[in-house]
């Protein structure tokens, strides 16, 4: 038995017929289970293990023993490797009790399953976020991840305070400075890309001088979910490393800095399978074998650069313009020509705090989103109809529409939060015109047949 400071073992005895029993103490603080895990192989083959929480002189930690450890002849010593500095006899009486332990709470331990990403699971039922799992009917578990998703859940615990959060986001709540709400919104975006659409997943690309603060807007991005410092891909990342980190954020917008000089055939390659949504399979050695691609995502992520995009990609074939509709550019509006000199310093300190105010956003959004799902899927219906009305764009630029509409919807549910204070209606006129005016543009870089003299020329 366990209770609030020790665990026990009861000993019985026989002396000289008479049978007698008496509780040993066989640790100085309390040991509990608190999670099952199921791990599914990509064979099918199921194996289970459990987390414990055990207590000692400074503080608690957990570990995880595998059924077949605990029911095996190895859980003397791998109790021992996880710091239960015990005689042999109290090993095998705290192994027993790890075993009654379980039956006793089995019924009602909380079950997770191991998971190679964060965010919504298979089915839309639950959210992986930081140490907890947001179900569909409201309940909140508190969780620990394992699996690939467990190296990137810690950067997704929420630090800070949300009140401070949102002071650091309205830092762009100035006419002039929408490009930035919306680069914040493709956070809130992304969970939402997996609602209501045949498409995965868009781009958003910030292009603009150097020190417009495009950097900045990216990093308030990752902080609705996360630890900027740390969730952030950037161009030193190689192609594999970029691909495996979109698998692993999943629902989390990705936030890709500093791609500045990309080649044609590299931004072509980006546009494409960012937007598919899913790596690439591949062939073993020697052709011999299937690789199946294990990374999937259904994201909004934000990409900058000094230089655009949409040029690089009308180098790389006589009409991009397939791949061109696949990315919505922004042009950053350098933050100095909105602020004066005072107002700049401060808001240079509020954002510089965003390292320690990160997380609490995500965690109130997901709680709201996760458990309306059906309601937002009609939000995102009305707010389509409506942009698709005001733009006259068409099936051909559905990405465009696709994600502009769940920017607007992702915004608008953080609103009614008090997450942001932006104005939505603007918001919306801005990315009106934004998709206008990049209409234009691929329209310059489609080729037509009587341009076919003119190109050749060129």
């Amino acid at each position: 038995k366990v209770n609030d400071t020790d665990c026990y073992a009861l000993i019985e005895t026989n002396t000289g017929g008479t049978s007698n029993s008496f509780w040993l103490r066989i640790y100085d603080y309390p040991v509990y289970p608190i999670q099952r895990i199921r791990d599914k192989s990509t064979t099918g083959e199921i194996t289970i293990s459990y987390i414990f929480k055990r207590y000692h002189h400074k503080g608690h930690d957990e570990f995880q023993i595998g059924g077949d450890v605990l029911m095996g002849q190895g859980v003397i010593a791998f109790l021992g490797s996880v710091g239960f500095i015990l005689p042999m006899g109290d090993r095998k009486h705290m192994a027993a009790l790890l075993v009654d332990l379980l039956k006793h709470e089995q019924e009602t331990l909380e079950e997770t399953s191991v998971s190679n990403s964060l965010g919504w699971d298979t089915d839309h039922n639950a959210f992986l976020l930081g140490n907890k799992v947001y179900r569909s009917d409201g309940e909140v578990m508190e969780v620990s991840p394992k699996g690939i998703a467990s190296q990137y859940s810690a950067l997704t615990v929420p630090k800070g305070d949300l009140a401070k959060w949102t002071e650091i986001a309205n830092v762009y709540n100035r006419p002039g400075l929408e490009w930035g709400q919306v680069i914040v919104g493709a956070a809130f975006a992304s969970p939402l890309m997996s609602m209501g659409a045949l498409e995965k997943a868009a781009l958003i690309f910030a292009t603009g001088p150097k020190g417009a603060g495009k950097s900045t807007a990216l990093q308030l991005a990752t902080s609705v979910f996360g630890d900027p410092s740390r969730l952030m891909i950037n161009k030193d990342d190689t192609a594999n490393a970029r691909i495996a980190k979109l698998g692993i954020l999943n629902s989390i917008t990705a936030s890709f800095d500093e791609m500045t000089d990309l080649s044609p055939r590299e931004a072509s390659e980006l546009a494409y399978q960012i937007t598919q949504g899913r790596g690439k399979d591949r062939l073993g050695d020697m052709g011999k074998s299937l690789q199946h691609n294990t990374a999937y995502w259904s994201c909004l992520p934000v990409m900058s650069a000094n230089d655009s995009i949409i040029s690089a990609l009308a180098e790389h074939a006589f009409d991009a313009t397939a791949q061109m509709s696949r990315v919505l550019e922004v042009e950053a509006v350098d933050i100095n020509s909105v602020y004066d000199g005072k107002e700049f310093l401060h808001c240079q300190q509020l954002v510089r705090s965003v390292l320690n105010n990160y997380g609490t956003a995500g965690d109130a959004y997901i709680r709201y989103v996760v458990a309306n799902q059906d309601k937002i899927e009609k939000m995102i219906l009305q707010m389509e109809t409506l942009f698709v009305k005001e733009t006259n764009l068409n099936s051909n630029f559905r990405f465009w529409t696709y994600m502009c509409t769940r920017i607007l919807t992702g915004l608008s549910i953080a609103k009614k939060l008090g997450i942001v204070d932006y104005d939505i209606g603007k918001i919306f006129v801005y990315l009106k015109g934004l998709v206008l005016s990049s209409l234009k543009k691929l329209d310059r870089y489609e080729w037509k047949p009587e341009n076919l003299l003119s190109d050749f020329l060129n």
